[in-house]
């Protein structure tokens, strides 16, 4: 088996997931044992593997990157379109109140 040397401030993201993990309490699947680990910051996902190797097989990881992802897309999308409406006709108003033309009955 060969050893891989980390960069040392890799040891000390992975040092310091453990040192967070282990004043969590225990994790597994036994009673008294945590069984879900949830992340709830968008930046963990970096750390997953780290966590993961602590925490076991058995423990469920809950990541919140990808949905929050898909809403900041959602948004950024909503505002570029609100911003194109803008630069139309430099009044968003008009184009709330109104459909489209393609949009109207005839």
């Amino acid at each position: 088996m060969q050893t891989v040397k980390l960069p040392s401030d890799t040891l000390a993201l992975e040092n310091l997931c453990k040192q967070h993990l282990q004043a969590m309490g225990p994790f597994g699947t036994n009673a008294g044992q945590i069984d879900t680990l949830v992340l709830g910051c968008t930046h963990y996902v970096f750390v997953e593997d780290m966590l993961r190797k602590y925490v076991g097989p058995e423990v469920q990881i809950i990541s919140t990157g990808e949905p929050v992802a898909k809403q900041t897309h959602r948004l950024l999308t909503d505002i570029n379109k609100m911003q194109a409406l803008q630069n139309n006709s430099g009044d968003v108003e008009d184009h709330k109140r109104s459909p489209p033309a393609s949009r109207c009955v005839r």
